[in-house]
């Protein structure tokens, strides 16, 4: 639990204690920097628990429901847990992955009529921006910067999203996702006190990593202001729960340079041939005639090792000799072991 952050409560009630244990680890994984988490296997607990302190958010098996009927009025919003398939938003069907079940509670809080509760800033928490960018192409950027939010997400809470053009990815991590950037900026814009929760049931999960899929059509990419994505970054920075942003970059986006800068450190691939010296200088120099000194000299740039093999499929990213190098960058950049 963070110090200094104001959390509502979320409760969850069931006399089904394997059942509770397995839903409240996955709880407490997606929803612990938001809410303070209460488990209870006897009803009376909870009832004596709502004696004292209102619950922003409780689930409740559906058996149970009616005991609490009586302290509504302490209640935000209450979920019922049904053993048979629901079709209300506030009815949950039992049987499904713990996962689905916490993105369908976050979904229909974020419909609510009433704004959900944001993490208030916190001191003791910084969110670590880490820009990938490069001006040469087809240079195992996408696949780095992979590697390494897969890698931070095994410790740290880590959101990853991509500014290219055509990056493919939507079609490689999910055929159909439900959302992508396109909803982040929408959802941004149009109900910005419930954006957290949006994001929260928008991001999809590879390796512990959290993704926004990419946009589909690279002139919505482009349409978007660099100050639009600026107000999102900070915006996170304030009230997600997120430790580590990875931002994979593109000339498509707008405002790409005061990005860099926004990043607390960026990292640039390079490789020796003729052309690719030739773009660094250019992009060197652009810099530095604009003004953007600061983006060198928090950049990083690496040249990579003629690596022997790299896996075909994205869940395999976080081993071989991409995974043992992005290793070794870690340590050495941010001590951190993984």
């Amino acid at each position: 639990m963070l110090l200094g952050c104001e959390q509502k409560n979320f409760a969850i009630c069931d006399n089904n204690v394997i059942y509770l244990e397995r839903f409240l680890n996955v709880v407490e994984e997606r929803l612990e920097r938001e809410f303070a988490i209460y488990s209870y296997q006897n009803i009376e607990d909870l009832i004596a628990f709502l004696k004292q302190q209102e619950i922003e958010i409780l689930l409740i098996a559906e058996e149970l429901s009616e005991r609490v009927a009586k302290w509504e009025d302490r209640i935000g919003n209450l979920f019922v847990l049904q053993n048979h398939p629901a079709v209300g938003k506030q009815q949950i069907f039992r049987y499904q992955a713990a996962d689905h079940i916490v993105t369908q509670i976050l979904q229909s809080y974020a419909d609510g009529t009433s704004p959900p509760p944001l993490s208030a800033p916190c001191v003791d928490r910084k969110l670590h921006f880490i820009g990938i960018y490069t001006p040469i192409g087809r240079c195992l950027q996408t696949t780095f910067a992979m590697t390494l939010g897969q890698l931070l997400a095994k410790k740290h809470r880590t959101l990853y999203l991509n500014f290219e053009g055509f990056s493919g990815l939507s079609r490689i991590f999910h055929p159909s996702p439900q959302y992508n950037m396109t909803d982040l900026v929408y959802f941004y814009d149009c109900a910005r006190e419930k954006f957290i929760y949006r994001l929260e049931h928008m991001v999809l999960q590879m390796n512990e990593l959290d993704y926004v899929p990419p946009f589909e059509n690279y002139q919505e990419l482009a349409s978007i202001r660099g100050e639009k994505w600026r107000e999102i970054f900070s915006y996170l920075e304030h009230n997600s729960s997120y430790e580590y942003v990875i931002l994979d970059l593109s000339e498509h986006m707008n405002g790409l340079l005061d990005i860099l800068r926004f990043c607390e450190k960026v990292y640039t691939i390079t490789r020796e041939d003729g052309f690719a010296l030739a773009k660094m200088e250019q992009y060197e120099a652009m810099l530095r005639g604009l003004d953007y000194t600061d983006v060198l000299e928090k950049t990083s740039q690496k040249r990579f090792p003629v690596f022997r093999q790299i896996p075909a499929h994205i869940e395999q990213f976080t081993y071989g000799d991409v995974a043992d190098y992005t290793k070794n960058l870690l340590r050495e950049d941010w001590c951190y072991d993984a």
